[in-house]
């Protein structure tokens, strides 16, 4: 592969990454959130919408190293089923990624003694988590072609 393809498979799955990194750091800090209003606390607009920006860059900085492992394998199976099933690469990619964060939460919370991320306690949050895949398989797709 010639070092400019590299670069653009490092920079297309790194953008795939941030995106699941931070779609997915969104969703757990809402449900997180929503979890402490409904112990009847108050949490004025602001806060709130600081806490998120907040979890992004602090709770994104580990999630964000995990789902690279994840979608780097994801992808690489991609693009061997792609490459010997002549499936659309689009869809299989957005799969890929879906697959791969979610396997990488079930993982996490079977092999860990507690749930390291509450808000996948959540079957609905576990779901929307592992859903920050698919635009990131898009990216990556969409990046690749460009």
């Amino acid at each position: 592969m010639q070092p400019r393809a590299v670069g653009n498979v490092m920079l297309a799955w790194l953008l795939a990454v941030l995106t699941a990194t931070i779609i997915g750091s969104i969703v757990q800090t809402q449900f997180n959130m929503a979890a402490i209003v409904s112990l009847d606390v108050e949490v004025p607009v602001g806060t709130w919408l600081l806490t998120t920006v907040r979890d992004i860059f602090s709770f994104g900085l580990l999630y964000g190293a995990l789902v690279a492992i994840a979608l780097a394998v994801g992808f690489a199976v991609a693009a061997g089923l792609t490459r010997y099933t002549g499936l659309p690469r689009n869809w299989m990619f957005m799969l890929a990624g879906g697959v791969a964060v979610l396997a990488l939460l079930v993982t996490l919370n079977t092999v860990l003694p507690m749930t390291p991320i509450a808000a996948t306690r959540n079957p609905f949050a576990l779901v929307l988590m592992a859903l920050a895949g698919a635009p990131a398989g898009r990216v990556y797709t969409r990046l690749r072609t460009a």
